[in-house]
Order: C-alpha cells, then structure tokens, then sequence
C-alpha cells in the first residue's frame, strides 16, 4: 500500500526505498522466509538473531546481522546510491524555489520579527493573533458564553447578598 518504506533496526536506517523490492533486498543479503511469511513478518525477523534464517549454503553469520552492518549494507547498496543522486537532483531542482521562498518570507516579516526567526511575527503579534483567535471560538459557542456570564452574575449577586447580611 506504500510507495517507499523505512526500516529502521535500534535507530539506524537498514532500508529506504520501494516497498516491492524489500523482500529480495533482505533476501539478497542472504536472509530466507518462510512458506507463506508475510512480508512484513519477515522483514522484522531479519532484525531478529531468534527469528534469522539464511538460505540453504550460506550461514547467517555470512549475513550482516548487527544493526551497524545492516546500516553499512544498505549505504553501500544500490538503492542507497539511487537515493543519494534522487535527493541531489531534488536539491538541485528546489535551489531556485527554496531561495524565492526566504525572500518573500524577508518581505512578509513585520517590524516585531527578527530575521533570524522563521516567524513573520514577532512575540507580541502572535500573542494579539492567538488571543483575537481564542476570542473568536468562543463566541461561536454563545450558548456556552451567556450561560457562563449569567451564572457568574447569579453568584456575584448571592455573595454580594450574602456579604451584606453578615455585616448588618
């Protein structure tokens, strides 16, 4: 159901890339499934010393089994490569996009925001819009908004009754 997956083994990336071509992947390394092993089965026991199953003539010690050398086996596959001339060539083709971008962020700062920050506001303008936008939601609620203020009016007038009576 995915284009591309991730497959991460103790935090380091072991695989990036088509989802279709995982299995022979593990595979290549020298992993073996079983009869009728879901995909996604077998790629976690790849991880797994207790669940690891080499192919008939290779040992599992052949295969990288860490997850340094999972991650080392990927990096030096061609996948890995693919991958690295694929985020050049996007980095390339976004450069001019990218740069456009921080300029008319440059324009769109006001007076309150530092240029370092990506913000467009500065602190007071995005406290003033928070509590404008706060304000908003309530009152699309008035239901909520006049009953509240209706019972703090009833409260305020029973202790203020209630105040008077104890000094008289």
């Amino acid at each position: 159901m995915f284009d591309r997956v991730l497959f991460l083994d103790k935090g380091r990336q072991i695989y990036y890339g088509p989802s279709s071509q995982a299995r022979s992947y593990f595979e290549g390394l020298g992993f073996k499934s079983l009869a009728r092993q879901p995909t996604a089965d077998f790629l976690t026991g790849c991880t797994d010393p207790n669940e690891r199953q080499s192919f008939a003539g290779r040992s599992v010690v052949g295969a990288p089994s860490t997850p340094e050398a999972l991650e080392q086996a990927f990096k030096e596959s061609p996948l890995a490569l693919d991958l690295r001339s694929e985020l050049e060539e996007y980095k390339a083709l976004t450069k001019g996009d990218q740069e456009a971008f921080r300029r008319a962020l440059l324009l769109d700062k006001n007076n309150g925001a530092s240029n370092k920050s990506p913000y467009t506001l500065g602190y007071t303008g995005q406290v003033m819009t928070l509590a404008r936008r706060q304000f908003q939601m309530r009152l699309q609620d008035r239901f909520q908004v006049v009953t509240s203020f209706s019972l703090s009016v009833v409260r305020g007038t029973y202790q203020g009754v209630d105040f008077l009576q104890s000094n008289v």
